[in-house]
């Protein structure tokens, strides 16, 4: 969902399970930060997460993306309870910060992402 006048994104992502620990969500949500910094000239894109949902953490944190809230009891899930939700972040300022370092250091670069 991209709000125009804010200059902001989310970004949401589902994989299935026979694809998880290959590498494809963190490519794929690096290439749509790649595109959405470069190419929509957004300052700020956010994810929403279940603070549990510890593949999901490391995915947005290997992303770049900083934990900036807790949302409390805040989704119903199939085991029956409330979880937690998690508020993630990144800025344009941050996303050319980690562009640079990559680039200067020579990694190998993941398809059409830059990092």
């Amino acid at each position: 969902r991209q709000e125009v006048t804010n200059f902001r994104a989310e970004v949401g992502y589902d994989l299935a399970h026979a694809h998880w620990e290959q590498g494809i969500g963190t490519e794929a949500v690096r290439t749509i930060v790649s595109f959405g910094f470069e190419q929509m000239d957004l300052n700020y894109i956010y994810a929403d997460t279940i603070a549990d949902n510890y593949e999901s953490v490391a995915l947005l944190e290997r992303a770049g993306f900083q934990r900036e809230g807790t949302r409390r009891q805040f989704s119903w899930e199939d085991d029956g309870t409330f979880h937690n939700g998690a508020i993630y972040g990144l800025l344009r300022n941050e996303y050319t910060i980690i562009y640079n370092i990559v680039n200067n250091y020579g990694f190998v670069q993941l398809c059409t992402t830059r990092w």
